[in-house]
């Protein structure tokens, strides 16, 4: 992981530890990862935006943070208003004390949701037994909904993006010492093939209005069921380029996340329940001009290949956290 370049930030570490004050918040359970710290308590999640600087984020002013605190419940509350509530600051009173939403003089800001139960997202599940169709069916259809309704946006930053992409992966597979030179190579090799292969596809398929702002980052981690229905959350807020790709790149997560869990067979049919629907949904072909049939199934290669390497790159031992950017 990037270290990151923000200056230390007293203020928020004062926050922090108002929010896990024992004599205040005795039940509190707090989640820090990278990019933010969430506190678990009773009914509600605060999540807070870390005071840090990465070269694809940078949270490392109040006024950043409040932005994105902003930007978050924007793009998240379409697929998940049952979880993204508001944004709430955390304020100073004149006698130096804190309060949540209080009336002093915010010093930092926190996206208040409502919690769900984490052993539900769809990952766990995955891990613990093969889904059924019920639930992959439902999968694809929330999936397709949200690509229906995704504003369509400029194809050339995301297509640009990839050689240098695949060459970031590989500089981190050859970092991390993780898998053999040779075979580093090889997918390297091929990726950077199989773009040069189909770019002016995906030109096309731009053209074509496939590409689109989407969650940018739909693990299976990122969808849970809440009341027997799946619900997508913790969209990509941080950077619109990133999270502006080809639908059958957001498609190609859970796919790869299924077959990460060896479930072939659940990876299958979320595939072929997407294609039936978006192909019948009338809302999206009307939103998009008429592409060959065959058109996905040569995208979706490379568009796997690009999500299997990111999700090796950024693999690590231990479970992973639903509250992450």
């Amino acid at each position: 992981m990037t270290t990151s370049t923000a200056p230390y930030s007293p203020m928020q570490e004062r926050v922090f530890a108002f929010l896990t004050d024992p004599a205040t918040h005795p039940l509190v359970h707090r989640i820090d990862t990278h990019a933010a710290s969430v506190f678990l308590e009773g009914d509600r999640a605060l999540k807070i935006k870390r005071a840090v600087r990465f070269p694809f984020l940078d949270y490392s002013t109040l006024e950043k943070r409040k932005a994105a605190c902003d930007e978050e419940i924007k793009i998240n509350r379409p697929f998940a208003p049952q979880i993204y509530r508001r944004v709430i600051p955390i304020t100073q009173g004149n006698d130096g004390s804190l309060d949540i939403g209080g009336d002093g003089t915010p010093v930092e800001y926190a996206i208040e949701m409502a919690r769900f139960d984490e052993r539900q997202t769809i990952d766990h599940l995955a891990e613990a037994g093969e889904p059924d169709s019920d639930l992959v069916n439902a999968i694809a259809d929330a999936i397709a909904a949200s690509h229906a309704v995704a504003p369509r946006a400029a194809a050339a930053p995301w297509i640009d993006s990839i050689p240098a992409f695949i060459e970031r992966n590989t500089a981190a597979f050859r970092t991390a010492a993780c898998f053999p030179a040779e075979a580093i190579d090889d997918l390297s090799a091929a990726s950077q093939s199989a773009f040069r292969r189909i770019r002016e596809l995906l030109r096309q398929r731009g053209r074509d209005g496939y590409v689109r702002r989407c969650h940018g980052d739909l693990h299976l981690e990122n969808i849970v069921l809440i009341e027997c229905k799946p619900v997508l959350f913790d969209a990509i807020e941080f950077d619109p380029i990133i999270a502006s790709v080809d639908v059958l790149y957001d498609l190609a997560f859970p796919i790869m996340d299924f077959i990460r869990y060896d479930r072939q067979a659940a990876a299958n049919a979320l595939l072929n329940r997407y294609l039936a629907m978006t192909m019948r949904s009338q809302r999206f072909r009307c939103s998009c001009r008429c592409a060959p049939l065959s058109a996905p199934m040569y995208c979706l290669p490379v568009s796997t290949g690009l999500v299997t390497t990111r999700l090796m790159s950024c693999s690590r031992p231990g479970p992973i956290s639903s509250w992450r950017s």
